[in-house]
């Protein structure tokens, strides 16, 4: 594990957010054909009035997972299942639900020595 994967979590943890929502009919192109279906989205947010913390976490996320943000104001949004599942799985989540999984904990920070 990375330190930049740890402050992706520590920063959805203080300022952001997952949320899953499922999207009503939804268009799906398989083979040619259209498809509505009902389709679970995974969004993974985090929002912040500093400028720096802001660019910060989007090329965190951009170095460790390789997905581009989508920019509202002062507000970043992801769309990856991949993604919420691994923030899900190292503790970050809603402010009732997170928590400091031992992989983070066991984690050499150079900053810290």
């Amino acid at each position: 594990m990375r330190p930049e994967e740890a402050r992706i979590v520590s920063h959805v943890c203080g300022d952001g957010w997952l949320s899953s929502y499922l999207e009503r009919n939804s268009l799906q192109i398989v083979n040619g054909r259209r498809y509505k279906r009902d389709r679970k989205r995974f969004v993974i947010g985090y929002c912040n009035t500093e400028k720096v913390l802001l660019q910060q976490f989007e090329s965190d996320m951009k170095n460790i997972f390789n997905i581009n943000a989508r920019k509202v104001r002062s507000e970043l949004r992801f769309k990856s299942k991949r993604v919420f599942d691994r923030i899900s799985e190292l503790g970050g989540g809603n402010s009732r639900k997170w928590f400091i999984s031992k992989e983070i904990r066991l984690c050499r920070n150079p900053y810290l020595n």
